[in-house]
């Protein structure tokens, strides 16, 4: 599962295949999200549901560089930002404006799909290992996508993220020193001499993700579809990297590695011994940003719509 998603999986409600569309109006949302309502066969969740603290740091900078922030070269992507910057490995009062600098609002998508599976019966043409041919029957199975839709709630994404550390107290470093804030988190990267250190800011949207997976999934049972039914809120802009910038470590990243790795094989050996070696912190880093919209007015503005495409 890739880390940008909160997905959500329903199983079929029966085995044969029939859709007869009810077009009845959509269940208000305390009957949507009550105790009637389907619960999720798969969750899957690339981070712990928390409640955040407050920031453990003062949200204005350290103090200002005769460097621009904004002049920092760095690799953009969906997923956000990478940088190799040399000054960010070095300077601790640096990296944090770096990283309140590219604090900016994620993107949230929500992606909704109903789909089932036909299964297909066909003979086909065998050889045998004595070179004589036989006909055999197979069957194949073919996923049918019923509906899918995708919905953009980005503009309900508050643009102020609040940085801080989920668990400080079960955040260690490797060489067994603790790290109780952000500022010591930056102080231990920059003093790192690992080839391949990296540092990583996700942004976490706090929204009731699971009571609108709810809500969406028993109005779409309401008009009576019984088919699987996925829905997934998908994050873009949510990550920011900074890597160390030696050149084993721009090679570690490079898509040439990559595709070396996957020729050879030799990733069965080297990953894991990469992996090990590296020092990666920030794995507990996070800002939040909260909704502007709660997920009931989401949900009656959105449920109309939404029926409509089924």
């Amino acid at each position: 599962m890739s880390d940008n998603l909160y997905s959500y999986e329903f199983e079929a409600r029966s085995k044969d295949y029939e859709f007869d569309h009810r077009s009845s109006a959509p269940p208000n949302y305390e009957e949507a999200t009550g105790a009637g309502s389907e619960m999720p066969t798969v969750v899957e969740f690339p981070e712990p549901r928390l409640v955040f603290p407050e920031p453990d740091f003062p949200a204005s900078p350290p103090e200002t560089h005769t460097i621009n922030i904004g002049d920092i070269q760095v690799k953009t992507s969906s997923s956000g930002i990478t940088s190799h910057e040399a000054l960010l490995n070095k300077d601790p009062s640096l990296l944090h404006n770096f990283f309140l600098h590219h604090n900016t609002v994620p993107q949230l998508f929500v992606d909704i799909m109903g789909y089932h599976y036909d299964y297909i019966t066909k003979r086909v043409r065998v050889t045998k290992p004595d070179g004589e041919t036989e006909w055999r029957t197979k069957t194949e199975r073919k996923k049918v996508v019923d509906f899918a839709m995708n919905l953009d709630a980005s503009q309900y994404v508050l643009p102020s993220g609040v940085l801080h550390l989920t668990n400080p107290e079960s955040h260690s470093h490797k060489d067994d020193c603790t790290i109780d804030n952000i500022n010591q988190l930056f102080e231990a990267y920059t003093q790192s001499k690992n080839h391949l250190k990296e540092i990583r800011l996700e942004k976490i949207i706090q929204w009731d993700f699971e009571e609108l997976t709810r809500a969406i999934s028993y109005s779409i049972r309401s008009q009576g579809y019984p088919g699987k039914i996925s829905i997934s809120y998908r994050r873009e802009n949510y990550k920011v990297k900074v890597i160390s910038q030696s050149k084993v470590a721009k090679l570690y990243h490079s898509t040439l590695m990559s595709a070396l790795c996957v020729l050879t094989c030799c990733c069965i050996i080297f990953w894991p011994i990469a992996h090990f070696y590296k020092d990666k912190l920030g794995e507990n880093f996070r800002s939040t940003f909260q909704m502007s919209i709660s997920t009931r007015e989401w949900y009656d503005q959105n449920i109309n719509s939404i029926l409509n495409k089924i």
